[in-house]
């Protein structure tokens, strides 16, 4: 995603003015994750907006108490990453890490400031992108819920048809809802 694109992709959430536009050109910064490389709490205090340009991201929710409960999420090419901190340290763990080398794009806390009090439309433009990922969240969540293994991997294939490319079979199956050797069967299947 190149910055040409990353204007694009933010105008479908609302009006950017060039002015926003020659700002974020000088704000947005790339920083590369090797993979599996944490978005640890240092990087995510200093850039508390991020967006992938290139690769695979996942956030993964994991239980302390009983290990090998987890809930995955991708942000894939082109996403934000919303800014998640886990509160319940006791029982859970949450990490955001990149799958092989992914480069996503940043801006730092100072230009946050200024994004939100000297260009307004930055202020709904960021509401509605982490309202269109709540959103994902709950339909993905709809999908584990109501439909069988097979639809949901083939709704997400239909979405990213190079996932098997991209994230280890664990991880589909975590992201999908299923156990990595059920994933396996299916995927040999079709």
């Amino acid at each position: 995603m190149n910055f040409t694109t990353f204007c694009k992709y933010l105008e479908g959430y609302g009006h950017v003015s060039s002015a926003l536009k020659a700002y974020l050109r000088i704000a947005l910064k790339d920083h590369k994750l090797k993979n599996n490389e944490l978005l640890d709490g240092n990087l995510r205090n200093s850039f508390p907006i991020i967006f992938v340009r290139r690769g695979l991201l996942k956030t993964e929710l994991e239980s302390k108490l009983d290990p090998g409960k987890k809930m995955l999420r991708f942000h894939f090419e082109g996403s934000i990453v919303p800014n998640l901190i886990e509160k319940n340290f006791n029982d859970f763990n949450l990490e955001t890490s990149g799958l092989d080398d992914t480069t996503i794009m940043v801006i730092s806390k100072g230009h946050t400031q200024n994004l939100f009090k000297l260009f307004p439309e930055f202020n709904q433009l960021i509401t509605n992108l982490l309202d269109e990922v709540i959103l994902e969240h709950f339909h993905q969540t709809f999908d584990t819920h109501h439909l069988k293994g097979e639809e949901r991997l083939e709704h997400l294939l239909r979405k990213h048809p190079d996932i098997f490319q991209l994230a280890p079979v664990n991880d589909i199956a975590a992201f999908i809802g299923m156990h990595a050797n059920t994933l396996s069967g299916l995927k040999n299947k079709s």
